[in-house]
């Protein structure tokens, strides 16, 4: 049986035949989702695997199926959205997927700014928004958002699925389509789960079924995913909730005989409150077995821990000075929260000197968000090859607000899937994300490298 290459005939006037997706033939599920009549669709997949191009296919299918009319809309224009957790994360993800897949004769104007929107050459107008931003009383042809998996809740999905009901658009076209990760935390799968409802589709794909995908890229991949993870970022099984984030931490295998070197260059990464928590950890070389031969790579032990309860940062900094590590402005690097104001960034170099390296991520940034921590400190404890790259001194404390507390119970909402926010454990927590984010960060997505010193 042929596969369907990706030409999308624009129906409603007949005389326009264009080849997106630069002509690539399409992959059955990519098929599955952009020939289907149901209104709320799911492109659902492991990394790779081709969810965002299916999700955006179908979008244009809509779009195409909706030219502007001048008895119908007159001076109005028909509209459809496509939205991500950010808008930083939306031009890198699906803005950037229909800018690949359009060939530029369709696109008859474009602005990048103040948000990216394009109107085609049928005269139907594409928007960009971040979820963060609200919207309402909008309607429009379809509605795309990107990512889904990243959302806390379902409030978001409603409010932009309900804006798909342009009065004016053609019978049967209204879409509203997500794309994301099967992470399972329970709102979403409710959400979509439901083979019997003729008005919904979930479809599956893994990147094994992507024959697009390089093999280079799919094995590093691989390496970029926690044992316990690999079912759902490898082979898009929905996850099987153990209620813990850190499901992957084994105390007889993370917790080693070891106190660190203190001549050794030693990070700090802080998170202060009202209860707060310094953590001071060292890059370590792992050995492992690369094709039958021993090589190092970047492993991470946090060697002591500091619980500064109702100080200022100031004294919590001269106090983490104090306790003999080796804290070199030229090398070592402190990560604070990305909440962390500028007098308390001017804290910190009025005691480790101007020249400290202090990490703060932005908003927005991939590397900020709660759940890629998460993902990186499990893929450090072990990964889908079984390799373990983050450890703990024995000789840390196991206080009811310690680091050593905090990996066996941090845990999730059981009905919300997102982390815990109980200001006891919560700050070394996040501590230990910022860590593992800086030294060992993940790759994702095929196309980007993170750099442990960025």
């Amino acid at each position: 049986m042929r596969r369907t290459p990706a030409n999308l005939r624009s129906e409603s006037r007949g005389k326009l035949s264009v080849v997106l997706n630069r002509g690539l033939r399409l992959l059955p599920k990519q098929e599955e989702i952009l020939t289907s009549d149901a209104f709320m669709r799911a492109a659902l997949g492991s990394w790779g695997s081709g969810k965002t191009t299916s999700a955006v296919l179908a979008l244009l299918r809509c779009i195409f199926l909706n030219p502007y009319d001048s008895d119908l809309y007159g001076e109005d224009r028909p509209m459809s959205i496509v939205c991500g957790l950010s808008m930083r994360v939306l031009k890198a993800s699906a803005w950037r997927e229909v800018k690949r897949i359009v060939p530029p004769e369709l696109i008859l104007r474009e602005w990048k700014a103040p948000d990216p929107a394009i109107e085609f050459a049928n005269g139907h107008l594409l928007s960009a928004y971040s979820v963060k931003g609200s919207m309402e009383g909008a309607s429009v042809c379809g509605v795309l958002v990107d990512e889904i998996h990243l959302l806390p809740d379902d409030k978001t999905w409603l409010n932009y699925q309900a804006r798909a009901r342009e009065p004016r658009a053609a019978p049967g076209s209204h879409l509203a389509i997500m794309s994301g990760i099967p992470i399972d935390n329970g709102w979403l799968r409710q959400l979509v789960d439901r083979p019997d409802d003729p008005n919904r589709l979930a479809v599956y794909s893994t990147m094994a079924e992507n024959h697009y995908l390089p093999d280079h890229v799919a094995e590093e991949m691989r390496k970029s995913v926690s044992e316990a993870d690999a079912d759902t970022y490898l082979h898009a099984k929905w996850r099987k909730m153990t209620g813990l984030c850190f499901h992957s931490f084994d105390e007889s295998i993370h917790v080693i005989n070891r106190t660190g070197d203190r001549g050794r260059v030693t990070h700090l990464s802080v998170d202060l409150g009202v209860r707060g928590c310094i953590l001071f950890g060292q890059e370590i070389e792992v050995p492992i077995k690369v094709r039958g031969r021993i090589e190092g790579v970047t492993g991470l032990l946090i060697v002591d821990e500091m619980l500064p309860d109702s100080v200022t940062l100031k004294q919590a900094m001269r106090e983490a000075k104090g306790r003999g590590w080796r804290i070199d402005p030229r090398e070592s690097v402190i990560c604070v929260d990305p909440t962390a104001r500028s007098d308390e960034l001017s804290s910190i170099r009025s005691v480790f000197g101007d020249k400290i390296r202090i990490i703060r991520r932005k908003r927005g940034d991939v590397r900020e968000q709660v759940e890629y921590g998460i993902d990186c400190v499990n893929v450090g404890l072990r990964s889908s090859e079984g390799v373990s790259r983050i450890f703990f001194a024995h000789t840390l404390p196991r206080d009811k607000m310690s680091i050593r507390t905090a990996v066996n119970q941090y845990a999730r909402n059981p009905r919300t899937g997102t982390p815990v926010k109980t200001n006891t454990t919560d700050h070394a927590a996040d501590c230990l994300r910022m860590l593992a984010v800086q030294f060992l960060p993940l790759r994702r997505g095929g196309h980007r490298v993170l750099d442990r010193r960025a």
